[in-house]
C-alpha cells in the first residue's frame, strides 16, 4: 500500500487536515499527517527520512505564509521539501486560494527546483471539490499512469433541503422513546409546511445509502439528535463528519448549519466524557487495522474506506462534539421545536 506525506505550515493545518480526509477517503492509500505524525523524543530528521521512505508521494501545501521561516536550516517544512528531493520522491504542490507558487529567488540552494514543479490550485471555497478531484486525478495518473475520469459536479437542489440525523432501530425502551421524539418533531415541521427527509423514508430499494449519507452532509439545515447511539454509529458519525467536512471545519458555518437535540445517554459534556468517545473510535480502527495487516487481501475499497473513517472520527470527534456543546442547547422538545423552526 502506497504512502502520501502531507506537508504544511501550522497556519494551514486546517486546510491541511482537509485534503488529508478527502484523499484518505477515495485512495487506498496510507497518508501520514506531517509533523503530527512525529513521536515525542524522535529525532525530527531521521523521523522524517524515515517515513518519506515508505512514502512514494508528498502533497505540499503551500499557503500565504509558507516561505516564512524557510531560510532557516532547522525550518520543518525546509526539511520535509528538501528530504523529498534528496530521496526521490514525488512532490505535488497544493496551492491554497490565492497563493502563488513561489519563485526560484525566494527558495534555499537544495530547493530552487520546486519553484518549476507543475502545482494544483485548491479553493477552499466553493470549487473545493472540483480542486481535490484533480488532485486526486494527478495522484492516479501517477498511480496508474493514465487520469481518471473527472467527477462531474452536483447540481445544487431547487429548493432547500432539511435532514435528520439519528440513529434509528433502537429495540430498547429507550430507542423507542427517540423514534418517538423524531417522529413527532417531523410531523411539527409538516405543519410548518417544511418536510424534513431522514433515510428510513429518504432511501428508496437499491439506492446507495452512502449517497444519502452525503446528501445530507450538504444540507441546508441539517437536524442532529445525539444519543450514545448515534456517537457509536458508523452510519451516524459519517453524516455528522460530512457535515462538518462541507463546512470546511468552520465553527461558526457548521452551527449555522445544525440543530441540536442531545439526549441523556449522550455523555459529552466534559473533556474525558468526549475523549471517551474518541478511544472507543480509536479502540475500534485498531481492531481493523490488525485485520488489515493479517489478510489485507480480504478487504474491498469500501472496507478501507470505513476503516479510515474510524480514524478520522477518533482524531475529530473530540473538535466536532466540542463545538456543538459550546452553544446554549434546548432542554425540551419544545425549546428544541422553537430553536430549530425559528429561522425557516
Amino acid at each position: 500500500m502506497a504512502g502520501i506525506f502531507i506537508s504544511y505550515r501550522w497556519d494551514s493545518r486546517l486546510k491541511a487536515r482537509l485534503v488529508f480526509n478527502y484523499l484518505t477517503d477515495h485512495l487506498r492509500w496510507e497518508a501520514v499527517f506531517g509533523m503530527d505524525s512525529i513521536p515525542p523524543g524522535k529525532n525530527v530528521r531521521e523521523h522524517v527520512k524515515e517515513t518519506l521512505g515508505r512514502c512514494d508521494i508528498m502533497v505540499a501545501i503551500v499557503g500565504p505564509n509558507w516561505l516564512q521561516g524557510l531560510q532557516e536550516p532547522s525550518d520543518s517544512v525546509r526539511l520535509e521539501i528538501e528530504t523529498a528531493i534528496e530521496i526521490g520522491v514525488l512532490i505535488v504542490p497544493v496551492l491554497i486560494d490565492d497563493t502563488t507558487m513561489p519563485m526560484q529567488d525566494a527558495l534555499p540552494e537544495l530547493m530552487k527546483c520546486f519553484a518549476y514543479i507543475h502545482a494544483v490550485q485548491l479553493d477552499t471555497g466553493a470549487g473545493f471539490s472540483r480542486h481535490v478531484d484533480q488532485l486526486i486525478s494527478e495522484i492516479d495518473w501517477y498511480r496508474k499512469g493514465a487520469p481518471r475520469e473527472p467527477i462531474p459536479p452536483i447540481p445544487p437542489p431547487a429548493e432547500p433541503e432539511y435532514f435528520v440525523s439519528y440513529a434509528w432501530g433502537d429495540d430498547r425502551h429507550e430507542g423507542r422513546q427517540y423514534d418517538e421524539i423524531v417522529d413527532k418533531f417531523c410531523a411539527a415541521a409538516k405543519k410548518r409546511n417544511i418536510r424534513i427527509r431522514r433515510d428510513t423514508e429518504g432511501i428508496k430499494t437499491g439506492q446507495g445509502i452512502s449517497d444519502f449519507m452525503q446528501r445530507l452532509g450538504r444540507g441546508d439545515r441539517i437536524f442532529v439528535i445525539l444519543s450514545d447511539k448515534y456517537l457509536k454509529s458508523p452510519n451516524c458519525m459519517f453524516e455528522l463528519h460530512e457535515v462538518w467536512r462541507n463546512c470546511k471545519q468552520d465553527r461558526r458555518t457548521f452551527l449555522n448549519h445544525t440543530r441540536v437535540y442531545s439526549l441523556p445517554d449522550a455523555k459529552i459534556w466534559t473533556v474525558a466524557e468526549r475523549a471517551n468517545y474518541a478511544v472507543y473510535w480509536q479502540q475500534e480502527s485498531e481492531k481493523i487495522r490488525a485485520l488489515i495487516q493479517e489478510r489485507p487481501e480480504i478487504f474491498g475499497e469500501s472496507d478501507f474506506r470505513r476503516y479510515r473513517l474510524m480514524r478520522i472520527f477518533s482524531q475529530e470527534i473530540g473538535e466536532i462534539v466540542a463545538t456543538l456543546t459550546d452553544i446554549l442547547q434546548p432542554k425540551t422538545f419544545e425549546e428544541f421545536e422553537k430553536y430549530g423552526f425559528a429561522d425557516t
